[in-house]
């Protein structure tokens, strides 16, 4: 919902100064084809052995919430933009890889064609930083006015209630 709301102003010219996407994915088709429910019941990855099963049954979802495309659409468009992509790797309801293919297609998108994929991994390795036990930051650096920075935390914590009902009132 995120990138949807940041490149309908993207479109009409208005820069966000941040845009922070926290367990994000790529497509609801992508996620469905790796997601586990309550991280142990695989929902469509049983058939990566089937990839044209895979894709007829994914080709049902109706609201494919496509992140990437739009990623890559709202850097095209700012002049100004810094966005974070977090994520934790120990997530098992959304993969953490997930959040390489945002990164993936931000960054490309600061490129005239884009990259192919071992030019980019090479220049992923040169900006990222090991911050141990599997986190990593990668910084994706185009100008002072526009950064990509992706930081993979080894752990994250699910809160048992994120927002507090007396902060938002939906009526």
């Amino acid at each position: 919902m995120t990138a949807g709301v940041v490149e309908c102003f993207a479109k009409r010219g208005i820069d966000f100064a941040g845009v922070v996407l926290v367990a994000g994915f790529t497509t609801m088709p992508n996620l469905l084809t790796e997601y586990s429910i309550a991280g142990y019941i695989p929902l469509l990855s049983p058939l990566k052995l089937y990839p044209v099963l895979q894709k007829y049954l994914t080709s049902y979802v109706v609201d494919t919430w496509q992140s990437a495309p739009r990623l890559a659409n709202i850097i095209r468009l700012s002049k100004k933009i810094r966005l974070f992509i977090i994520h934790a790797k120990n997530d098992y309801e959304i993969p953490w890889t997930q959040s390489e293919g945002l990164f993936a297609a931000a960054a490309n998108a600061t490129t005239d064609g884009g990259m192919d994929v071992v030019l980019f991994k090479k220049m992923k390795v040169r900006s990222t930083i090991d911050m141990g036990d599997g986190a990593f930051i990668s910084t994706w650096k185009v100008s002072e006015n526009k950064i990509i920075r992706q930081e993979i935390l080894a752990y994250g914590r699910k809160l048992s209630n994120p927002i507090p009902s007396s902060i938002c009132s939906f009526s």
